[in-house]
């Protein structure tokens, strides 16, 4: 066995993996949950049960997860994945529902409808904390089938843009505005468009982690560089 973990205080109803070895779950809970097993609650809900989807990585990592409700009952149903990494969710609600978490309404219901909605796989990034501001956290790559084309890179408004304002596009490079601390923010989320020469454009999720550094230790690292200290002579 890999790994075991529970989803507290729910009903797992779908699963698929995509094609990158990612798991994605949906399911119904009601009130609070833990997703990932590690004490705190993850989720609450809006009212009665809400719909449930998270994603974890091959080891277990949950990279993230959000509600799919309004007041009324919610029920997440199935989940597929295709060839290009996306994950399709379906389940039922009643009233009208926020899918992305964003606090704006997304669907109404005629009384008991279903939904369908489909995710795009979020890129995880994992950094160091305490990096110098302005650092260059990664360098975009655009693939087109049109050789020789350009690309230009923004961030952009839409689900996953939680964290857009701590970072800054610079040509094809993100950076990091401030110094992470990962005990102030464990994680960031951010939506990245690139436009070709033409005018086309494609926007992805990314996930940035921030690594917990032992910075007792970092100290006592630097410190064990300084071998000796010499007093001056007086002029």
């Amino acid at each position: 066995m890999v790994f075991a973990l529970n989803i507290g205080g729910n009903y797992g109803r779908g699963y698929a993996t995509d094609s990158n070895g990612n798991a994605w779950v949906t399911g119904r809970f009601q009130g609070s949950i833990d997703i990932d097993g590690d004490g705190n609650n993850d989720l609450t809900s809006n009212g009665g049960n809400d719909s449930y989807v998270a994603e974890f990585d091959r080891n277990g990592t949950l990279v993230f997860a959000l509600n799919i409700g309004g007041v009324s009952n919610d029920y997440g149903r199935g989940y597929a994945t295709d060839s290009n990494g996306n994950a399709w969710v379906t389940g039922g609600f009643q009233g009208s529902i926020d899918i992305d978490g964003d606090g704006n309404i997304d669907l109404t219901s005629n009384g008991r409808d279903s939904y369908l909605v489909k995710f795009s796989d979020y890129v995880v990034v994992t950094i160091d904390e305490n990096i110098t501001a302005n650092a260059v956290v990664r360098t975009f790559l655009t693939t087109d089938p049109d050789t020789g084309n350009t690309f230009t890179y923004q961030l952009v408004a839409g689900m996953g843009d939680t964290d857009n304002d701590a970072f800054t596009i610079v040509g094809n490079q993100l950076q990091i505005n401030s110094s992470p601390d990962f005990e102030t923010q464990s994680s960031y989320s951010i939506l990245v468009q690139t436009t070709d020469a033409g005018g086309l454009s494609y926007s992805e999720n990314f996930t940035i982690n921030i690594n917990d550094v032992n910075e007792a230790l970092s100290l006592m690292n630097r410190m064990a560089k300084i071998t000796k200290i010499y007093f001056c002579p007086t002029p």
